[in-house]
């Protein structure tokens, strides 16, 4: 008799296991009759990656985040405290190595902290979700904008 309730406990949840098992397989079968929608194949990310590992090497430099279409890379710096200081001869010391490292490529860097964090926004839901082509221009369009506001 003591045996009796721990019998019942497990055969009641392998009835519930089983029962989630059918419904996930009734679910996946429905799909059949859905049309499937070709979206635009999204920007190959390896000059963002690139641009990552290259200026990571810098003692100045804690983190990057980076982005890029076609024709631009736009690249999110946050730099260590006392780099700050020599912030301006930083950031075109950054943009002249990613124009030799990407003469084809039109680069946006900086180490403004609204930009870094808007272009690792970009970057995180690209990966949870791609965006559209359309909407991956215009995003990165407005965070070049937030990049030449003066404040």
């Amino acid at each position: 008799m003591k045996k009796a309730p721990h019998l019942l406990a497990t055969i009641l949840i392998m009835v519930v296991t089983a029962a989630c098992m059918d419904e996930q397989r009734d679910q996946g079968d429905s799909s059949s009759g859905l049309t499937t929608v070709h979206m635009q194949e999204p920007f190959d990310q390896s000059p963002s990656i690139q641009t990552k590992k290259a200026l990571m090497a810098s003692k100045e430099i804690t983190d990057v985040k980076a982005v890029n279409t076609d024709e631009v890379i736009l690249v999110g710096i946050k730099l260590d405290q006392f780099a700050r200081f020599k912030i301006k001869s930083l950031e075109k010391k950054i943009k002249n190595d990613l124009k030799q490292m990407h003469p084809d490529k039109k680069v946006n860097a900086s180490a403004d902290y609204k930009i870094y964090l808007e272009v690792g926004k970009l970057e995180e839901k690209n990966q949870q979700e791609p965006l559209e082509r359309k909407n991956w221009q215009q995003r990165i369009q407005q965070i070049k904008e937030l990049a030449e506001e003066k404040t």
